[in-house]
């Protein structure tokens, strides 16, 4: 079935690149790859075959279907977590908001779409927002009360990179 609608592609635009099939081995397994092939024709224009590479991808296939799962579970541990969490960017902006979080914040998530944690009077005041700027070059920090008591909570920030952005 592929093999004839990559020969119909090809015979029509001349060329296919990286067309996506299975393909069978000798020892019956099967391999994901793509096929990049152009059309060969005679001085007439008549097809007299087809020229081009194969290029096994079964592995970076298994690479890819790990990574959707992992993010599938990163993102139901996150969505099921007991306590709230939110994950800002660079900029200080939310980018996700969990459940629990939005039921302590008692907000639809409109309100976290809009802020800006650099921006928040209370994380100035607490020198909070240039902690958390820091803590982005790997900065480690502790948080005091306005009364310079140690903060009894628990509050955790990490960073990491999310396409080429680091998130927090």
């Amino acid at each position: 079935e592929d093999r004839g609608r990559l020969t119909e592609l090809i015979n029509q635009e001349g060329f296919k690149k990286e067309f996506p099939v299975n393909l069978r081995r000798k020892d019956g397994s099967i391999i994901n790859a793509l096929i990049t092939s152009a059309v060969r024709k005679d001085e007439n224009g008549r097809v007299t075959g087809y020229q081009g590479t194969i290029r096994d991808i079964t592995e970076r296939k298994r690479v890819e279907e790990k990574i959707e799962r992992l993010h599938r579970r990163n993102e139901e541990i996150l969505e099921k977590a007991p306590f709230g969490i939110f994950v800002i960017n660079r900029a200080g902006s939310v980018e996700y908001v969990n459940p629990v979080m939005l039921h302590i914040s008692g907000d639809a998530g409109e309100q976290f779409e809009r802020l800006n944690v650099f921006e928040l009077p209370t994380y100035q005041e607490m020198g909070l927002a240039d902690k958390i700027r820091a803590a982005f070059d790997d900065e480690s920090f502790s948080l005091m009360t306005p009364e310079g008591h140690p903060f009894s909570g628990w509050i955790t920030f990490s960073s990491f990179e999310e396409e080429g952005t680091t998130v927090a």
